[in-house]
């Protein structure tokens, strides 16, 4: 599945709210990550000046209300976010999963993702419809950001079979609670967040490319009381960012009562340091929220 969004064009929009720019272009913010606690033989296990994570997510939805007369009502989403590359400005990538270009190093990123808000439908019913969502800061039954270093990769959510909860799978059975993770004993939490502010849109349900999404969330680095905190691993800079920008898309949302939808996708995710993060972010989703609604859907 391709992915939907143009993150240059939603970075740039996020970057031109806040005011960030340089010689007159948006300027990527770079962070440096170190895999040295992760094992391998590599001398120099220090990632420098990647500005982006990538990878693919699955998310499981709930419409908690919904009147169709109006087009208004409320979400709870989960989302399960496995990062499978760092992506440099300058071209280059480092691909997780390959230990062996990288020393022996061998380990995963992944976060759990639970929030909420509301959304407004128009054209219910119709060939036209269309689905606005807005995330909105406390409206989650958790609302919370979970970012965790895998050290042997090998956690992972087994997939439901054919989208049909208590079938095995590592679902929630609402978008209320958080996926659940196998072999997480070596796992190391990293950071902890929550809900600033977002926007998605919706064109179909369903189908592939139906929507897109931006959300901005609190990011935290943990200071683990036992082992290696958050800190160890995201080096650069210091102190490290304060929000983490994520987008992506999804296949369509059913619109109706106490349903769950089952998504897969794929998302990016940035990060960016900000002195007032709920109202910055908020300028700054303004302005995504426009780039969203003008984009040229793609196929």
């Amino acid at each position: 599945m391709k992915t939907l969004i143009q993150k240059p064009l939603v970075t740039a929009l996020l970057m031109a709210g806040m005011g960030v720019v340089s010689n007159g272009a948006i300027a990527a913010p770079l962070f440096s990550v170190n895999e040295s606690f992760t094992g391998g033989t590599k001398a120099d296990a220090t990632i420098t000046d990647v500005d982006r994570m990538s990878g693919s997510y699955n998310e499981a939805t709930t419409i908690t209300a919904f009147d169709p007369g109006t087009g208004a009502g409320t979400f709870q989403t989960s989302l399960y976010f496995d990062v499978g590359t760092l992506h440099s400005p300058l071209g280059a990538s480092y691909d997780l999963a390959d230990s062996s270009s990288r020393g022996g190093i061998t380990y995963d990123l992944y976060a759990l993702y639970q929030g909420g808000g509301t959304f407004v439908t128009t054209d219910f019913g119709t060939a036209t419809e269309s689905t606005e969502f807005t995330f909105l800061a406390g409206a989650g039954t958790i609302d919370e950001l979970r970012f965790y270093a895998d050290m042997n990769n090998d956690s992972n959510v087994n997939p439901l079979n054919n989208g049909t909860p208590g079938t095995g799978g590592s679902e929630p059975s609402t978008g209320g609670a958080f996926y659940s993770v196998n072999n997480t004993v070596d796992d190391v939490l990293l950071a902890l967040g929550a809900t600033t502010s977002g926007n998605g849109n919706q064109t179909c349900t369903g189908d592939n490319n139906c929507g897109s999404y931006g959300v901005t969330s609190t990011f935290n680095l943990v200071d683990n009381a036992v082992g290696y905190d958050g800190s160890d691993f995201f080096v650069d800079p210091i102190p490290f960012y304060n929000i983490q920008v994520s987008t992506g898309q999804f296949n369509g949302v059913g619109i109706a009562v106490d349903a769950t939808t089952y998504l897969l996708g794929s998302q990016d995710s940035e990060f960016v340091a900000v002195p007032e993060p709920t109202s910055i972010a908020l300028l700054g989703f303004g302005l995504i929220g426009l780039g969203l609604r003008h984009r040229k859907q793609a196929k």
